[in-house]
């Protein structure tokens, strides 16, 4: 019992209660579309819910510091990552354009978001070994090639998206880690120039018309830009305090043809 005591003690409650509230308006919005067939979403949501805080305190039991002396374990769980990733591209499990599923129980698992947390562990502590020395260009290629591999994979499915987060989440953990401005200046030159390349060679049309829709939706006001200006317009229509649980204008009125995903 006094071991128990002990664990709640550890637990950040300020984090904990900011998770929970932000869980709370999930469920509440997505109950509130009940009536455009939305309520087997918030049950199911809700059941994830369950399971996501109960692997949230399993996974609290273990003493990160492991990852720090343990590199083995870190570097399995990024193989583990990349594995499932290849995986991905034989299963065929085309979703919304992406074949960026696995199925697992029974149960629709995209492997990129444990890509995320594996990468994220891995830069840590690939940084941490090398931080007083972190301006040698080596280091940064070196880290960049791991960021490369699933981020390369993840293109495959094709999900620009999640690779995009993935080339973020490097370049986050290599300025903080204490990159020198000129070499960040390098990097940014370096991706311009990838980038008109990919634009010319590598994005698919509807890629593409994703980037200009969100510049200026009113392009394709019926097309690639639909999804924001009805962004906008149930913006503006709730302003600051919203319509009401219930009563929001675009998903009701069925302006949204899947009201109930990230959308919200």
């Amino acid at each position: 019992m006094q071991s128990i005591i002990n664990q709640m003690r550890r637990y950040d409650w300020l984090l904990m209660g900011a998770v929970l509230l932000l869980i709370v308006f999930g469920l509440l919005t997505l109950f509130s579309l009940s009536s455009v067939s939305a309520f087997p979403y918030a049950v199911r949501q809700l059941t994830w819910v369950g399971i996501g805080i109960v692997l949230c305190i399993a996974v609290s039991s273990i003493d990160f510091r492991l990852f720090k002396t343990q590199s083995v374990i870190v570097f399995v769980l990024y193989c583990i990552t990349v594995f499932l990733l290849s995986m991905v591209l034989f299963a065929h499990l085309r979703i919304r354009g992406i074949e960026g599923w696995l199925t697992i129980g029974g149960f629709f698992v995209q492997p990129v978001e444990l890509t995320k947390i594996a990468l994220i562990i891995l830069l840590a502590k690939f940084f941490s070994k090398r931080h007083v020395e972190i301006y040698r260009t080596q280091h940064i290629f070196v880290s960049g090639l791991y960021v490369a591999l699933p981020a390369g994979l993840v293109l495959l499915q094709p999900d620009l998206g999640s690779a995009i987060i993935l080339v973020t989440i490097w370049l986050a953990m290599v300025l903080l880690s204490g990159m020198k401005l000129r070499h960040f200046f390098l990097l940014v030159v370096l991706g311009a120039m990838l980038f008109g390349i990919g634009w010319e060679w590598g994005l698919a049309p509807y890629q593409k018309s994703r980037i200009t829709s969100f510049l200026n939706p009113y392009n394709d006001p019926k097309g690639a830009g639909y999804q924001m200006i009805q962004s906008m317009i149930a913006v503006g229509s709730g302003r600051m305090w919203g319509k009401g649980l219930g009563y929001g204008s675009q998903s009701h009125l069925n302006f949204l043809p899947e009201a109930e995903t990230d959308f919200i």
